[in-house]
């Protein structure tokens, strides 16, 4: 477990993708909530970039034209937030 920066995570994981990104001309977009964007967050840097991965592999396997976006949003417990764009 570590401190995290979301948008040092973020920009490691599109990274990743840069060919692919760049081959199908597609746009990187980090959206991270003011309230967030100075927070380092307590978790396990294995686990989130992983999840990113994945979650990025889906979206990049399905678009073909665009961008790809990473939201990373302040969501409590009674306010859930699910939103897919094209």
């Amino acid at each position: 477990m570590d401190f995290l920066d979301l948008n040092q995570v973020c920009e490691e994981v599109f990274s990743l993708f840069e060919f692919e990104m760049r081959s199908k001309r597609l746009e990187k977009k980090i959206e991270i909530d003011e309230e967030l964007k100075n927070v380092l967050v307590y978790s396990d840097y294995n686990r989130i970039i992983q999840l990113l991965l994945n979650l990025l592999s889906i979206a990049f396997k399905f678009t073909e034209e665009g961008s790809l976006t990473i939201k990373i949003e302040d969501v409590t417990a009674t306010n859930y937030s699910f939103s897919s764009e094209k």
